[in-house]
């Protein structure tokens, strides 16, 4: 394994774990992923593989399909049934408040949804 690109080694470097050479082969050769280029031992260039190296992690907010559309519209729904239902016949003053405040909430989420 090479030496990271220039800009990795510049976000690794400031901050350096600094171990022995032994000990920085042993966690390379042991941890199979890293999120962050970590210079481990400067000096020998020994540094932790950067996230670039592998596949693109898959981000919470992407679509990939139907259902990952569906999901928040079904969320959306159920919470605005419960916080209707709540609002009207909660048990209790708290539970008659957290209701309106929940409707309030998916107003205001539906709103901006709407002027995006």
């Amino acid at each position: 394994m090479g030496l990271p690109a220039a800009a990795e080694r510049e976000v690794a470097d400031p901050l350096p774990i600094e171990v022995g050479p032994a000990d920085a082969r042993a966690v390379l050769g042991s941890v199979p992923f890293w999120l962050h280029t970590f210079a481990l031992n400067g000096a020998d260039g020994l540094y932790t593989p950067g996230r670039g190296t592998g596949p693109p992690l898959p981000h919470p907010g992407a679509a990939h399909g139907t259902g990952h559309r569906l999901a928040p519209a079904v969320f959306y729904v159920a919470l605005s049934v419960w916080a209707y239902e709540e609002a009207l016949h909660g048990d209790n003053w708290f539970r008659r408040l957290l209701g309106l405040g929940l409707s309030g909430y998916v107003i205001v989420t539906l709103t901006q949804a709407l002027h995006a």
